[in-house]
């Protein structure tokens, strides 16, 4: 079955929050539940499912964070599921895939820093409203291949994205953070690639 996967590049996440005693970047922590659901566009404008995957977002005080889910069919979980893993400390992110216990490196930063967003940003302001229980600012999303359509809904005042919707090529997909809870750590190592897992760099 076909099936529409937003890439990696748009992980919802968030930049730093503050600065700790020594300089380094401090950012605060978020447990977070994730929903990402997409529909089939009819013709007539009305909307179908099409699939439908949940799991979990991660954020830790260094910066690193996980976005973790799996395909839900009829309402039950399908699978050990994948992951989209930053680690500032290694300045590198992963596709992560816990049936197969193997990391694909997909990007690696000039420094262990996240000031360099791996998400796309706009000045293009769509709004502000309230967005899964945070006052959020909509901008234009904008990414290739230009025919998509869609807003990202981000909090500035944690500096999270809480909301992205767009839709392409006859699809809308929502992905949304909820029941966000802002300073609540993650279970310990929840942030980070078990040690039995096998890293693959296939970037050359």
């Amino acid at each position: 079955m076909k099936r529409t996967t937003f890439i990696s590049s748009l992980a919802i996440g968030g930049v730093i929050s503050q600065r700790g005693s020594h300089g380094q970047t401090r950012w605060t922590p978020v447990t977070a539940k994730i929903r990402h659901a997409t529909f089939v566009v009819n013709a007539d404008g009305t909307e179908t499912p099409f699939s439908l995957d949940e799991g979990y977002y991660y954020r830790v005080a260094d910066g690193s964070d996980i976005r973790y889910t799996r395909q839900i069919i009829d309402g039950i979980p399908q699978g050990p599921g994948r992951g989209f893993l930053r680690d500032t400390a290694t300045a590198t992110s992963y596709n992560v895939y816990f049936g197969s216990k193997k990391a694909i490196v997909n990007e690696k930063w000039k420094a262990p820093t996240r000031e360099r967003l791996p998400y796309p940003q706009s000045s293009v302001v769509r709004g502000q409203q309230v967005v899964n229980g945070l006052p959020c600012v909509g901008t234009l999303l904008k990414v290739t291949p230009p025919n998509r359509d869609g807003i990202m809904w981000k909090s500035i005042e944690h500096d999270l994205t809480v909301r992205i919707d767009y839709t392409m090529s006859g699809y809308h997909t929502v992905i949304d953070l909820h029941e966000i809870q802002i300073g609540v750590e993650p279970p310990v190592g929840a942030v980070s690639l078990p040690p039995d897992f096998e890293v693959l760099d296939r970037r050359k």
